[in-house]
């Protein structure tokens, strides 16, 4: 369904089709509803009308805002949050587009630490914001996000996804993802807030001792307005992940297949080192733009738990995955933990080391697809000649699988010296959907990082 939905409307990084508002899918139902501010192209409308059969799509004609118009609003309003908010008692910490075209959720939050905002507040906040952009908006109490860094406990080359490490400054993040940088120099995707300063070093995590395991690499770029980092490593990663248990000696069995874009509604998997896999994680937002421990960072997708939460403090940095053709197969890259809401409310998840054994009923990842474009990467992924044409232009084959603590056939090398930084780019016709697979108008929360 997903690569279907992708062929009707284009990737995130694709121009959004003419008066495209919103997507979002119930897996459950086996429903997905699109939304436009007025009828959809002739050519948008034929490819609607061969769905595949286990789904039923529904197309609503009458969204008040495209996507355009409202992620045009989310940019004003980040742009003007500083004089908006100078004389108020709350602040602004996350906006996103609905899927239904409502217009925006808008999370706020109080500028004094440990109170709440009253119900006037929130409707002055309401009041404020919408007649700034001329756009309407709900908003809602949220805190600021918070990032959460804080076999997978031994990597060794060749890389593995999703294991632990330990950062530049002392603490634990979570790998993310490997594959070839721009000059062909191998790479590992993380999160920014674990770490940014270029040449700093990342290792491996082992045991007790922070900085004694082997030496992954040193920082050749970041995007902060991603939540991402680029290390370059000391030989080669892999397409193979560690989804499974926090204190697994082995990586799973299933490899990475491809990249895919996000959508409301759509089911995803995260992996870290502090608390393992988590699965039946639902999409409720994409292209929302937060401030990550104070750094701004947009286009990111929020997603909520059914069962045993999202991820914990030490998590940041890892993968987050869908399973391929709803099996336990192969996985398809999705993104990059980053942060929590800081109105999260809390499950217990086992007992992983240095952990309250508590994760997040929600959290912000980075879209994957979006970091591949900006840092010019290509992902590792396992040999396979059916990817849609458009993948294919973001993935390279993996170098072969050896297990953790084996010898490796070559010894690593170290990374080039000279590498170019990667710029960031920011491409504003970013077509990514909205808010909850029940769609609301705006609202804006401010999230922390729960990675660290």
């Amino acid at each position: 369904m997903d690569e279907w939905i992708t062929g009707v409307i284009g990737t995130s990084l694709d121009q959004p089709p003419e008066n495209f508002s919103g997507v979002w899918l119930d897996p459950v139902a086996g429903t997905v509803t699109f939304s436009f501010k007025g009828s959809p192209s002739a050519q948008v409308a034929r490819e609607l009308g061969s769905p595949p059969s286990t789904f039923n799509v529904t197309v609503n004609s009458t969204a008040l805002y495209s996507l355009v118009e409202m992620q045009q609003a989310i940019t004003e309003l980040f742009a003007s949050k500083n004089a908006l908010t100078s004389t108020t008692q709350w602040d602004i910490s996350s906006a996103a587009p609905t899927p239904t075209g409502s217009g925006l959720t808008v999370g706020i939050y109080p500028k004094a630490t440990g109170t709440q905002l009253a119900a006037t507040d929130l409707r002055a906040a309401q009041s404020q914001i919408q007649a700034a952009l001329s756009l309407t908006i709900q908003t809602r109490e949220e805190g600021p996000s918070q990032g959460v860094a804080g076999g997978r406990w031994y990597d060794q080359y060749p890389w593995t996804n999703g294991a632990a490490l330990a950062t530049p400054g002392g603490g634990i993040c979570s790998s993310g993802w490997a594959g070839q940088g721009s000059g062909g120099e191998t790479v590992m995707l993380s999160a920014n807030h674990c770490g940014n300063t270029k040449g700093s070093t990342y290792y491996t995590k082992n045991g007790a001792n922070w900085n004694n395991g082997p030496t992954l690499g040193t920082v050749f770029g970041s995007i902060p307005d991603r939540d991402s980092v680029l290390i370059g490593t000391n030989g080669t990663g892999n397409a193979w992940i560690y989804d499974n248990a926090w204190n697994a000696s082995q990586y799973d069995a299933d490899p990475t297949y491809s990249v895919q874009d996000n959508y409301v509604g759509d089911l995803v998997c995260t992996t870290g080192a502090m608390s393992g896999a988590h699965c039946n994680l639902q999409i409720t937002q994409t292209g929302v733009s937060i401030s990550v421990d104070g750094v701004p960072a947009s286009d990111m997708v929020k997603i909520h738990m059914y069962d045993s939460g999202v991820f914990t403090h030490g998590d940041s940095g890892g993968p987050v995955m869908a399973l391929f053709g709803g099996t336990t197969n192969w996985r398809y890259g999705r993104g990059i933990i980053s942060a929590v809401p800081n109105d999260a409310g809390t499950v217990s998840c086992g007992t992983p080391p240095l952990s309250t054994g508590q994760c997040y009923t929600d959290g912000y990842y980075s879209p994957l697809l979006r970091n591949l474009n900006e840092y010019n990467m290509l992902l590792y992924v396992v040999a396979h000649s059916s990817r849609p044409a458009w993948a294919r232009k973001f993935v390279t084959d993996s170098p072969a699988k050896t297990g953790p603590g084996t010898t490796p056939s070559a010894s690593p090398t170290d990374h080039p010296a000279n590498i170019k930084t990667p710029q960031p780019t920011r491409d504003t016709a970013n077509p990514e959907p909205a808010d909850t697979a029940a769609p609301s108008p705006t609202q804006i929360t401010p999230t922390r990082d729960p990675a660290q």
